[in-house]
């Protein structure tokens, strides 16, 4: 089996080098298995939690070792990670109609690191992650709160590449993507069944307006919708959103042909109850806006008769 041995640098302004604290040491390892783990189920089912039993490909695919240490001012870790291809070759003996799933020489901190490059980026319509992933990610606050400043992934597929970074910035913006993500919106959804993967439980519906979307089957046999591939489909589910309240799949609980008139089910229903961003309404006040552009205007020299009359008149 190939494997790829992947660095990671945790930077700290005390130099710890090889005097390492363990509780912050221990909170780097301990939450980046799960966070490898969640990484890679998203990034091949589009969803980063397994409903029910995990996939049997998931536990080789999301293995990390950690093989050496070293250190000067910086700690530096080695971590052994395995190719995609190798370990799940199941996952890619089907065709792709369409891109899906990732190439089948990366490995899960190959895929982690594409996660933190675009948190950095602030991406809000990235599909490399959602709310439970995001979640996991804050979880390494504690090794950046009490120990490091910053952990980098020092890039694999192009060694002169900026290293992904995991600092307190970025945690702070995967922190409030996790709260702007909309609830999920229970829907029926129509359109053509465009690509049906058994392996990884996941199919392809085009919409109307031509717009794809993913989608997982949560329990029923994924063969049984295989016939109605290039059909027109009814999918009755939840559509999970992204922190830009855009679509990123739809959970689907049954997958059954059309029949009918279904246009009024050919659309995504738009997110609804996204958090307000305070900040946003926020506006600065000058002469002449906002409070000043009231006081001293009104009342004028209206009679208290005219003004009670007027707003009679617009109640």
């Amino acid at each position: 089996m190939s494997t790829t041995i992947h660095t990671i640098r945790l930077r700290s302004s005390a130099h710890f080098g090889g005097k390492v604290p363990p509780g912050p040491l221990g909170t780097v390892l301990q939450v980046l298995p799960a966070a490898v783990r969640r990484t890679v189920l998203m990034a091949v089912q589009g969803r980063s939690i397994a409903r029910g039993t995990s996939p049997t490909w998931l536990s080789a695919a999301s293995d990390v070792r950690l093989v050496d240490y070293a250190s000067k001012d910086d700690t530096i870790l080695k971590l052994e990670s395995p190719r995609l291809g190798d370990v799940a070759p199941e996952l890619y003996e089907q065709k792709q109609f369409w891109p899906t799933l990732p190439a089948p020489q990366d490995t899960g901190i190959d895929l982690l690191a594409d996660v933190l490059a675009d948190l950095a980026a602030g991406n809000l319509d990235s599909e490399r992650f959602d709310q439970p992933l995001l979640r996991q990610l804050t979880r390494f606050e504690g090794a950046l709160e009490h120990g490091f400043e910053a952990i980098e992934v020092l890039p694999q597929r192009r060694p002169t590449g900026q290293p992904s970074r995991l600092d307190r910035s970025v945690l702070e913006i995967a922190e409030r993507f996790c709260a702007a993500t909309p609830p999920p919106e229970r829907v029926r959804l129509a359109g053509t069944l465009d690509m049906v993967r058994a392996s990884t439980r996941t199919f392809g519906i085009r919409l109307e307006q031509g717009e794809e979307l993913r989608g997982v089957l949560l329990e029923e046999d994924i063969h049984k919708i295989a016939p109605l591939l290039g059909k027109q489909v009814l999918v009755l589910g939840r559509v999970q959103y992204k922190p830009s309240g855009r679509a990123l799949r739809i959970d689907a609980e049954e997958v059954k042909p059309a029949h009918g008139d279904v246009s009024l089910w050919s659309r995504i229903p738009p997110a609804r109850g996204q958090p307000i961003n305070a900040s946003t309404l926020r506006r600065p006040q000058g002469p002449r806006s906002g409070l000043a552009a009231v006081i001293g205007r009104w009342p004028g020299d209206e009679s208290d008769h005219e003004i009670e009359a007027w707003l009679e008149e617009i109640s």
